[in-house]
């Protein structure tokens, strides 16, 4: 299996189309995606028109169960798969932050932060929870930032946290912000 570097045309890669569509690229960014989304409608509707001129050039006889009319049918399906996938893509939309945290001290440098899942995920799966941590509202800089894999488990806990800043002045409070991730 050959990775995808998005150079060139991935009709080209037998990753992407060994009897079934597969991908295997290492794509993660939303844009990314999108992108790749678009290339494999774009290239499966030059594929369906190309197999059409060249069905339209045969006699009608020659046409029946040949194996450019089965192509024609298997790519028109990927192309229908592709337009859906990406139609799907578009009007997703990440989980909302998680509800109600709750800082807890742990120690002396130490917080707990408990949470509650969002009260709207529109749909999409919550496979992680950031959490992120910082002295300004506007949480820049950010202090410290952490992520909670397993999503059953609604706490974090930020260690390392001192009472008092590097110019030996108190410390100015922190601001936390939590979100969840699809």
């Amino acid at each position: 299996m050959l990775p995808c570097d998005h150079r060139g045309s991935s009709l080209s890669r037998p990753a992407h189309f060994h009897g079934h569509i597969v991908c295997h690229c290492g794509v993660v960014s939303l844009e990314g995606r999108a992108v790749h989304l678009a290339t494999l409608v774009q290239e499966a509707e030059q594929r369906v028109s190309e197999l059409q001129a060249q069905l339209q050039g045969e006699a009608p006889g020659e046409r029946e169960g040949s194996d450019r009319e089965r192509q024609l049918k298997a790519w028109e399906g990927r192309l229908r798969l592709f337009r859906r996938m990406q139609t799907g893509f578009q009007h997703a939309n990440p989980p909302d932050a998680p509800a109600a945290a709750h800082l807890s001290v742990g120690s002396g440098s130490s917080l707990q932060v408990d949470f509650q899942e969002p009260l709207c995920v529109h749909a999409a799966v919550v496979t992680k929870y950031k959490v992120s941590w910082s002295s300004a509202p506007s949480l820049s800089p950010l202090l410290g930032e952490l992520q909670v894999e397993d999503t059953t488990l609604l706490q974090a806990t930020i260690t390392g946290l001192s009472a008092v800043s590097s110019d030996n002045r108190a410390s100015s409070p922190l601001i936390l912000s939590s979100s969840a991730t699809r």
